[in-house]
């Protein structure tokens, strides 16, 4: 039976998900978010300035512009562009197209992704062909690595796994198998764009290892516009 090609997990169970995990993190007693106490230091001499007005360099970096943040935010990425390149039967590097579901959680200069991808291919020689669908559960950890203004550069982790079903066709016959639980890791480096206080985009180059990946690591590359609330 052929699965879905939509992910199974649901957008609103996501973000009631991320609401319960949100509101364990910002527990009272937290230090929360103030407006800036810095004003300019009178002495005989005149008025000096803070450190974060010397020479116009805004200091607190990303969010200045956008007004003060609370201290967890949760953020949905409903449009994307992903790519990944594989091998395929003659060991010719394909490029295959993924559906890709994220939200996740953002801390200070960290956030928590949990992302479900899916993607199908097929190749047809002579009476054979060979279908192949993949979905995949990956936790991401990224950190912010610099940032200034609204453009932050950032790097990421992710661990998790994947399931995977091959439908092998010969003369009208079909074999199916399915592979369940598989291990899979990635590495991530990119640039994030705060187009406003509630958008943000994304663009991203990432290297996958999987059980049965082929190459070993697999690249690839996204490119996404989300909200965050």
């Amino acid at each position: 039976m052929r699965r879905a090609s939509l992910p199974s997990l649901t957008l609103p169970s996501l973000i009631s998900f991320l609401f319960l995990l949100s509101s364990l993190i910002f527990v009272p007693g937290m230090p929360r978010a103030t407006a800036s106490t810095n004003q300019p230091e009178r002495t005989p001499q005149g008025t000096k300035s803070t450190p974060e007005q010397d020479n116009g360099f805004n200091r607190r970096g990303l969010f200045e512009s956008i007004g003060e943040r609370p201290q967890v935010l949760i953020y949905a990425y409903p449009l994307d562009y992903s790519f990944r390149y594989d091998k395929n039967e003659e060991q010719d590097y394909r490029r295959f197209d993924i559906r890709v579901l994220a939200i996740g959680l953002e801390f200070k200069r960290f956030d928590l992704t949990f992302e479900v991808s899916h993607f199908d291919n097929s190749t047809q020689s002579g009476s054979l062909s060979v279908a192949r669908e993949q979905q995949e559960y990956h936790f991401w950890g990224r950190a912010s690595l610099w940032r200034w203004n609204i453009v932050g550069v950032y790097g990421g982790l992710a661990m998790g796994s994947y399931d995977e079903t091959i439908k092998t066709t010969l003369s009208g016959s079909s074999v199916q198998t399915t592979s369940q639980w598989n291990w899979s890791t990635g590495i991530a480096a990119g640039v994030n764009i705060h187009i406003h206080k509630y958008l943000l985009s994304a663009v991203e180059l990432r290297s996958m290892f999987g059980k049965d990946f082929d190459p070993q690591p697999q690249f690839g590359g996204l490119l996404r516009i989300g909200v965050r609330f």
